[in-house]
């Protein structure tokens, strides 16, 4: 029996396996055995289903051979592009490498705990003084990165999110990767606006958050960052 060779055209998910170090023999199998030809395809698996996919290998002959990290890095292949999917954040292929992925693992592993933390509170107690901003401001971004958005898997604080990501961030967390813009993000400002309108009106806040600018449109990412800068010194102009 002829060796294996990668499949010739090479397609999508053969061109993203073969950069990640898989072998011909597994990219072959899957290409053929299996048909899977792109992205997509790998996205809608059954995530059950990728194990036995794996071990179905072994079982032909001659066997193919392949190690427990080849099947994990498929999973978190799988993982990555449903999350892309649930926070409508374009795929290019040729940016998916071990490092990404690398980088995925961890961000399954932290939002995995922040789905198992305790709900936080709403604040309801609002913004009263303009001493107390940080520590309401905390409590609020506190509140929102428990909350879910209409993005499904992001919290809804993306919307609050700082311009840069701050040193020791995961840059492939939905914080940062998801889009600031669309029914989706403009759902999510409105929803964090009417937050604030309610919880400034009896404080500082309250002549910001109720802004023209602001409430014709919902603009709560507007409105908060206006808040921050006003309240924490910065020259809130440039960020309008």
């Amino acid at each position: 029996m002829p060796p294996a060779a990668f499949p010739n055209p090479p397609t999508e998910l053969s061109n993203v396996l073969r950069n990640l170090g898989y072998p011909a023999t597994i990219v072959s199998y899957i290409h053929t055995a299996e048909g899977l030809t792109t992205l997509q395809h790998v996205r809608l698996l059954d995530k059950d289903l990728i194990e036995p996919m794996f071990k179905a290998m072994r079982e032909r002959v001659p066997p193919i051979a392949y190690t427990t990290l080849q099947v994990s890095m498929f999973k978190t292949l799988y993982s990555y592009l449903r999350r892309m999917q649930e926070s409508r954040t374009p795929v290019i292929a040729a940016t998916i490498t071990d490092e990404l992925l690398e980088q995925e693992a961890d961000n399954v592993d932290y939002s995995s705990k922040r789905e198992s933390d305790k709900k936080i509170p709403f604040p309801s107690e609002g913004f009263k003084k303009d001493t107390e901003w940080l520590s309401f401001r905390n409590k609020f971004r506190n509140y929102l990165n428990s909350a879910a958005s209409s993005r499904k898997a992001v919290p809804l604080s993306y919307v609050v999110r700082p311009e840069a990501i701050p040193e020791g961030a995961n840059p492939i967390d939905p914080i940062w990767t998801a889009p600031l813009g669309g029914d989706a993000f403009t759902t999510d400002n409105r929803l964090v606006y009417t937050y604030l309108v309610s919880l400034c009106q009896d404080g500082p806040g309250k002549t910001i958050v109720n802004r023209p600018a602001f409430a014709n449109t919902s603009n709560g990412r507007a409105a908060f960052k206006l808040l921050d800068s006003t309240f924490t010194g910065g020259n809130y102009q440039t960020l309008l």
